[in-house]
């Protein structure tokens, strides 16, 4: 599955940005991510990863601005405790910045990961209907 690089800019109010990857598995998403000072740019935290489980996804959307300035890769958890150990998130989205020359693979994460949740939906109720 494809995999997007991604960034937080505004991580502890400005003082820290965070960039990472997201990547798409047969089950989960998983975000590897590193904190690191706005400032001078020499402090970094450990990478840090994230697995979310598919069935835990709400949605996920790519949302392009004119000119391709403010490229975002939101997404929408049901669980608020599966992004917690991520500053500044909040209500379960996640809003992860893209850039202007990763938008070819954004579009395509979101397009693979929204026809994942449609194949899941219909599953239950296949597996239903073999029942009767």
């Amino acid at each position: 599955m494809t995999h997007v690089p991604f960034k937080l800019d505004d991580t502890y109010g400005g003082l820290a940005k965070t960039q990472g990857l997201i990547t798409g598995e047969a089950d989960r998403l998983r975000l590897q991510f590193q904190i690191q000072d706005a400032l001078v740019g020499v402090i970094k935290s450990d990478v840090r990863q994230i697995d979310i489980p598919l069935a835990d996804v709400a949605s996920v959307e790519f949302r392009e601005a004119w000119f391709g300035f403010s490229n975002r890769l939101v997404i929408q958890v049901t669980r608020l405790d599966l992004l917690q150990s991520i500053p500044g998130i909040a209500q379960g989205r996640l809003v992860l910045g893209v850039d202007r020359h990763d938008r070819p693979a954004a579009r395509a994460f979101a397009a693979e990961l929204a026809g994942l949740g449609r194949a899941a939906k219909k599953l239950p109720a296949i597996q239903s209907s073999d029942r009767v």
